[in-house]
């Protein structure tokens, strides 16, 4: 996979306004966001991060500047990364999808109970994700906060291209349609009422998946001790295929299985 071009972080900070709310699944929301800057938003690969920031209770949101420094030594506050599941630069306009899992965080509560209208603080975007030229297939891991980046990240591979991917989700009903010009197998697999981040499904579903020998690319975003683990198994086998494989989020219920 090539190296990502260095970039300035974050190329672009300010708040933008939620324009549109979808329900996708039970469990993803896609919340429209819009902002002068994202009429040339510097997105250049599909599931490129952004971070999104609300202040502390009672206090005004104080953006970071390059280098992710925040001015007069003031310290950071409530600041947290989403995938871009799709932009639109004619409307300055983009999406990301939040996956609902109860409100104990501050952007989940934002999530839950926000409303067309109301204004979130943005910095960004970040590269995650770069096609390798030379890569015959392609694999994608990721459990729901990693689902948006996966599916993005499918629909620009070029066609013919062979893709496999596995995504976790709680039940069938989280299930999304993906378009693709490449030749795309997506395996939905679910926990069967286990906790997101507790359960073996990811790296079970890889143990049992014949991986071609030609040269390929991996990508995976998720829970960080699973992706850990796939990380580690997928090294194993895969020993000179360029992989990204990144801790999304941690959950304290997680088990340590090493």
């Amino acid at each position: 996979m090539s190296v990502a071009r260095e970039r300035p972080f974050p190329l672009h900070t300010g708040l933008a306004t939620v324009s549109e709310i979808v329900q996708v699944t039970p469990a993803m929301r896609r919340f429209t966001l819009e902002a002068p800057a994202f009429a040339v938003p510097g997105i250049e690969q599909p599931g490129e991060i952004l971070t999104l920031g609300w202040p502390l209770n009672g206090e005004e949101l104080v953006l970071p500047e390059t280098g992710w420094r925040f001015p007069g030594g003031r310290r950071e506050q409530h600041w947290r990364n989403f995938s871009v599941r799709s932009h639109d630069s004619p409307r300055a306009r983009i999406d990301v999808d939040f996956f609902l899992h109860g409100d104990a965080g501050r952007a989940a509560a934002w999530a839950e109970r926000a409303r067309v209208g109301e204004q979130v603080g943005f910095a960004g975007p970040r590269t995650h994700w770069e096609p390798d030229p030379a890569a015959e297939w392609t694999l994608l891991v990721a459990d729901e906060t990693g689902v948006p980046a996966l599916l993005a990240i499918l629909e620009t591979l070029r066609p013919g291209h062979r893709a496999v991917a596995i995504a976790e989700v709680a039940d069938d009903g989280e299930r999304q349609p993906v378009s693709s010009g490449a030749e795309v197998e997506l395996r939905w697999v679910t926990r069967a009422g286990r906790w997101p981040g507790t359960s073996r499904v990811l790296l079970d579903t890889l143990e049992g998946l014949e991986l071609p020998e030609a040269p390929g690319q991996v990508w995976g975003g998720g829970e960080a001790l699973v992706m850990r683990d796939v990380r580690r198994h997928l090294q194993a086998r895969l020993e000179h295929s360029p992989m990204r494989v990144l801790g999304y989020w941690k959950h304290d219920r997680t088990p340590d299985w090493y």
